[in-house]
């Protein structure tokens, strides 16, 4: 694995977080990281991998960037490029992910890399066969979801969820790690008889 030290990632924090990166060397080495770190491991042009309920998805770094909301809500935002279908072709797009200090990481404290939001593919595993694996798999996934292309959905039944995330610009100290509060209702679907069960946070 490379120093990632060696990354030409940039960073709105002082240089003098630098020393500090090479001193966590044998930190990040063991698959763990602090907070003022995480930039290093994010190397643009790199694989990222992320799970969406439980299902890999595999990413392009572009880069990372820091942001203060309050001195108890500091995020480290990630931009992603992968490839979308938007019904005629293919292409890429982009997708944002945040990093709250105060959820995914015990304040100054280090933890585990692969149990971030997203992380480096090389902290998932090492092993090229595995990794040649996982990308057969999502290129079939993705032959498979490009064969859907006119297919109309005509009703419903069984669950749903659907999650609202507050805006961005949206903070209140006293709801900080709140789990939030979930508020159960129904939507009726057009021509349809069934009623899909939803959750909305609030």
């Amino acid at each position: 694995m490379s120093d990632p030290t060696s990354t030409s990632s940039s960073t709105s924090w002082s240089p003098s977080w630098v020393p500090t990166t090479r001193d966590s060397k044998a930190m990040w080495q063991k698959g763990h990281i602090t907070y003022e770190t995480l930039w290093s491991v994010f190397k643009p042009g790199s694989l990222l991998i992320a799970f969406e309920d439980s299902h890999p998805w595999l990413l392009r770094c572009l880069r990372t960037g820091y942001e203060v909301y309050s001195t108890a809500n500091a995020i480290c935002h990630v931009y992603g490029e992968y490839t979308d279908f938007d019904g005629k072709t293919f292409g890429t797009t982009t997708q944002e992910f945040q990093i709250r200090q105060k959820v995914s990481l015990n304040g100054l404290h280090p933890g585990a890399i692969n149990k971030l939001p997203i992380f480096p593919l090389v902290y998932w595993t090492k092993d090229e066969k595995k990794i040649d694996d996982l990308k057969r798999r999502l290129q079939v996934r993705g032959e498979a979801f490009k064969e859907t292309d006119g297919v109309a959905l005509r009703y419903y039944h069984g669950m749903a969820k659907y999650l609202r995330e507050p805006p961005r610009s949206y903070y209140h100290a006293s709801l900080e790690g709140s789990a939030g509060l979930w508020i159960g209702f129904t939507v009726h679907v057009a021509s349809s008889p069934y009623i899909i069960p939803l959750l909305r946070r609030h």
